[in-house]
């Protein structure tokens, strides 16, 4: 669930925006986005379409509810949320087949973006009935290009893993891709995470958006092992509305790191004797409790690394493991005279 949008202190009535005269829309599904945080960001557009449809399908109704309150929006709404999707996407369909128009309205920013919805979009595609985007706010672009970062190429990741092991296999595979890198997060895991991205991807310059177009609207810029001191700090600390310090936002925050720098040689040589010391870690730390065969398959698991690379250096430990034990020197025999 994305950020819900609050209604600013701005005393402009929301609902003088020029809206165009309402269109006949055609049965289908409009995919409308949503206000990330401030409520003057609704477009006439969506406005438009918000008002001509039949039905709403809200991931929240209590959210949609406060925008359509604002600009008189008296559309029927239900609730579209993951638990839900299952049984309404046939439903939907059907009533859609019929001549219906359903608009499907996150409670922040566009739907599907971390949200529900990619179900109900497959079926449409399949019955063969129209989908329209109706764009709008994205903290994702927003904080993009705040950052200062390359715009182009990025990439999405969605929101970072809890758990270290997943949150590992997710970043992994862009140690060395020269892309801009966006991840939601909660405020009350983000100093760990930062913590634990720098362990994977190194010290990069990186920019969190918090409260993004609301009152409070801030960019923590640095190094990840600044931002990763800075929110540590404050992790696990409860929020206070008033308070814009780094762990207030309630929702999450979004976290764009820079690309890759281009490595020299040497330092690709560091880095590779790096990873497998680690993965050398990882094999001993297993094989302390399991057989070889499962020690191999779960450090493959759980560091996402290909099954060769780990199977390569268990046969390298074991092969300096019968070094050393050739080596040692042989055991004194206590009956030996000493003449």
């Amino acid at each position: 669930m994305k950020n819900k949008p609050q209604i600013d202190t701005d005393k402009t009535d929301k609902t003088d925006k020029t809206v165009p005269p309402s269109p006949v829309l055609t049965a289908g599904l409009f995919l409308v986005s949503t206000p990330i945080g401030n409520l003057a960001d609704l477009s006439a557009r969506a406005i438009t379409v918000m008002r001509g449809v039949d039905l709403l399908a809200c991931e929240d109704t209590r959210v949609t509810a406060k925008l359509c309150q604002a600009y008189g929006i008296a559309t029927r709404r239900i609730r579209y949320d993951a638990h839900k999707a299952a049984r309404l996407d046939s439903e939907l369909v059907a009533a859609m087949q019929n001549g219906a128009r359903v608009a499907l309205v996150a409670d922040a920013g566009t739907p599907l973006i971390s949200d529900p919805g990619l179900s109900l979009v497959q079926a449409c595609i399949a019955a063969a009935i129209p989908v329209t985007p109706i764009p709008g706010a994205s903290s994702i672009l927003a904080a993009l290009v705040a950052a200062g970062f390359a715009a182009m190429p990025f990439t999405f990741l969605g929101f970072a893993e809890r758990k270290p092991i997943d949150l590992h296999r997710q970043l992994t595979p862009f140690q060395q891709v020269p892309t801009t890198l966006i991840l939601f997060d909660s405020p009350h895991r983000m100093g760990k995470n930062l913590a634990r991205i720098l362990g994977i991807l190194g010290d990069r310059s990186a920019v969190i958006g918090r409260e993004l177009t609301k009152k409070f609207e801030q960019f923590h810029r640095g190094t990840l092992s600044e931002l990763a001191a800075e929110f540590g700090a404050h992790d696990d600390e409860p929020d206070h509305d008033d308070d814009p310090t780094p762990n207030t936002a309630r929702g999450e925050m979004v976290l764009v790191i820079a690309p890759a720098a281009a490595v020299s040689p040497a330092a690709q040589a560091v880095r590779h004797q790096e990873s497998l010391a680690y993965i050398d870690s990882a094999l001993r730390q297993a094989l302390a409790t399991l057989t070889p065969r499962a020690a191999i398959a779960k450090v493959t698991q759980d560091l996402a690394l290909p099954r060769r690379l780990v199977y390569a250096q268990a046969l390298a430990l074991q092969a300096l493991a019968l070094t050393r034990e050739n080596a040692s020197p042989p055991k004194e025999n206590e009956n030996d005279d000493d003449s």
